[in-house]
């Protein structure tokens, strides 16, 4: 997986967080593959451990990415202008011209399931060529509360260059369950499994003391693979 795809589902995931502590258990299936994903929220931070090799710790209040390297036990640093030229190579990638999310309207297609014990209701858009479909809860307990908090996290300056990556939380009547994106033919799927309000300690959002720092590599315009660190 390169650096901005990993900036990418980074970014995505804070579709689906917000300002309090919270943990969110994800998946993300795309090819015919399930990846489980962990979301914990606390303030301006989150940390998304998409594998047992590797986690990704973002401060929105500070733009600053560090990714873990859990086997080699060591991280690298991704300074807040990476992060935004990587978020808009991705969109660049995904052919987006418009960073206008707010104009995008969501409509019912009248389709319902039962997701998880909670019904949700269909709703599609299209943005930047790109074909969505939420299927939302509005019964789900305290989604005002998360959306809200989401919209203020979204709001962070640091964060200006995501915000053509997803729709505004504003924009949704209930908690996204199941999300589905058609982008450059291939279809990914991301379902919330659970979302657990909690106390997380500080500790969950800083470096191990005994990982390595890595020294970032050369600015050449080519992608970092995260499988394993830089050499």
């Amino acid at each position: 997986m390169n650096k901005a795809i990993i900036v990418g589902t980074a970014l995505a995931c804070v579709a689906l967080t917000a300002r309090a502590d919270y943990t969110i258990n994800e998946q993300i299936e795309r090819s015919g593959k399930v990846q489980p994903i962990s979301v914990k929220i606390k303030g301006t931070k989150f940390r998304v451990d998409m594998s047992e090799t590797h986690s990704v710790i973002i401060d929105s209040a500070t733009g600053e990415m560090t990714i873990l390297f859990h086997p080699q036990r060591s991280y690298l640093r991704i300074s807040a202008d990476t992060v935004k030229a990587q978020a808009r190579a991705l969109k660049a990638l995904l052919g987006q011209k418009s960073d206008d999310a707010a104009a995008v309207e969501l409509k019912t297609t009248g389709n319902h399931e039962q997701i998880d014990g909670y019904d949700a209701e269909e709703y599609t858009t299209e943005f930047n060529g790109v074909p969505m479909s939420f299927f939302v809860a509005r019964s789900y307990p305290n989604y005002q509360k998360i959306l809200a908090a989401l919209t203020q996290l979204q709001s962070s300056p640091v964060l200006g260059e995501a915000r053509g990556l997803v729709i505004p939380p504003d924009k949704l009547p209930g908690l996204p369950l199941r999300t589905i994106q058609s982008i450059r033919g291939q279809q990914i799927v991301t379902s919330i499994n659970s979302v657990q309000e909690t106390d997380l300690p500080d500790s969950v959002f800083n470096i191990p003391g005994d990982y390595k720092q890595l020294a970032p590599p050369a600015a050449s315009g080519k992608n970092v693979q995260t499988d394993k660190p830089p050499q």
